[in-house]
């Protein structure tokens, strides 16, 4: 089976803070999600971009709570 990896990135600097950013961050969880079901194969990165080192918040497989913490500490 074909595996497909999707990197979403979003936009870190100050024009995306509050509602902007809460909006990326939502619609990344729920492409986490769907991602997820059965027999999907895709993997879904989640990254803020802005510095030299940007963090990836959502990796393939991770636990629910620590997308939960991460998209927080977004």
């Amino acid at each position: 089976p074909t595996q497909i990896d999707v990197v979403r990135l979003i936009d870190g600097s100050g024009s995306m803070k509050g509602t902007p950013l809460n909006s990326a961050l939502q619609a990344s969880a729920i492409m986490f999600e769907a991602a997820a079901g059965k027999d999907m194969n895709i993997n879904v990165y989640v990254v803020i971009w802005g510095d030299s080192n940007p963090p990836v918040i959502i990796r393939p497989g991770a636990d629910r709570v620590k997308v939960g913490q991460a998209m927080q500490s977004a």
